[in-house]
């Protein structure tokens, strides 16, 4: 290979292969490849430029193939710092071999004009010596555009496994953040009818109580318990029981307002908070249509179960003013209920109470007219 030609493919090789400033590697290689393949057709039918010719087609033959590979090398913005460090490095090394290609086609020169015109031998050895050396400085900046090819090799080896354990520190955080909601909808809802239980109606009482006081609401709290429910259970068995115990969910969630809260409280006890209960009358209605809706026809694998409820109700501030107190007595007018099966029942309504007085003076809350048998 002829210096100038020598210089040439290198010069068109390097820049191809290592300036890299933020473009895609291919993009640099495509452009090699079409100044060899320009090149290439400028020779075509010349017969004084055959060396030249011969090297050009291995050039192509190279850049082709590097063309290929270069396809999936990355590009210098989707590296990390290292990354950039040892293509800084690379570049260095460019430089380097590019100035011993420069430096050993300036020898051959020289010694082509010594040998020409007669030179004495000393002075030939003296150049060769200098040639020498320059081929010791490619071969040492071979050595290292190596190590650092092989620098970019770990580095993109070392950001491959690091995105993979993001990957996968993500997908761990995921779960952890799908099981943590799982527990905390395990912990404030029933397992059977997806209702909040308790824990969870009781904190939203509360909360509904520091917002009545503040604005001088009235509330409802009503507890709800089904009648004879132990007789599904024994006859038709808990899985029954729980179809039964999830159809009242379902049937209790279609007539809530929004902003309302119904839960299950344990076993067939459900209770309900009523929002802003401004007329008495109101709640009642609601009470009984409460009643009526669980009570329609529910039938399960062919057999139809008859369901009735038992609806008591205490009111805030009527009632009292604490959550443990609205509760002991809805459930105190929920068993008031229960045993005159004459509707729901409020509980400032039940005689025991010191308000047989007003109780004599309010009319007896209608029992609830059970609808036509139809299935749910």
């Amino acid at each position: 290979m002829s210096p100038e030609i020598n210089k040439k493919w290198m010069e068109v090789y390097l820049r191809a292969a290592l300036e890299v400033d933020g473009q895609k590697v291919p993009g640099r290689i495509v452009a090699a490849r079409e100044a060899v393949a320009g090149r290439l057709k400028d020779l075509e039918g010349s017969s004084d430029h055959h060396a030249e010719r011969h090297e050009m087609q291995s050039a192509l033959a190279a850049l082709t193939y590097l063309e290929d590979e270069a396809r999936t090398w990355p590009t210098i913005r989707d590296c990390g710092l290292s990354l950039i460090r040892a293509l800084d490095q690379s570049k260095q090394v460019q430089d380097k071999v590019e100035q011993a290609a420069s430096d050993l086609s300036s020898v051959n020169a020289v010694l082509k004009d010594e040998i020409a015109n007669g030179v004495p031998l000393a002075k030939v050895e003296h150049a060769l010596n200098q040639s020498e050396a320059v081929e010791v400085k490619v071969q040492e900046a071979a050595e290292e555009l190596v190590d650092v090819n092989e620098a970019l090799s770990n580095e993109i080896d070392e950001r491959y496994h690091l995105e993979n354990r993001l990957s996968e520190s993500a997908s761990a955080l995921c779960e952890s953040q799908a099981e943590e909601r799982r527990s905390r909808q395990s912990a404030l809802h029933d397992t059977v009818t997806g209702l909040p239980n308790l824990t969870l109606f009781d904190d939203r009482l509360r909360n509904a109580l520091a917002q009545a006081e503040r604005h001088s609401w009235r509330l409802a709290v009503m507890f709800i318990d089904l009648d004879e429910f132990k007789s599904v259970n024994d006859m038709h068995g808990h899985d029954v029981g729980d179809r039964v115990l999830q159809m009242v969910g379902q049937r209790l969630q279609s007539v809530v307002r929004s902003g309302d809260t119904i839960g299950r409280r344990s076993g067939d006890e459900f209770l309900f908070l009523m929002l802003e209960a401004k007329e008495e009358a109101n709640v009642a209605a609601f009470a009984v249509r409460i009643a009526l809706r669980i009570a329609e026809a529910c039938e399960i694998d062919g057999v139809e179960h008859e369901v009735k409820a038992s609806v008591g109700i205490a009111l805030y501030p009527e009632d009292g003013r604490s959550a443990q107190e609205l509760l002991k007595k809805a459930d105190v007018a929920m068993y008031a209920a229960k045993q005159h099966k004459q509707g729901p029942v409020f509980h400032s309504r039940i005689p025991h109470t010191g308000n047989s007085a007003a109780s004599a003076s309010q009319p007896t809350m209608p029992a609830p007219t059970l609808p036509p048998h139809r299935a749910a």
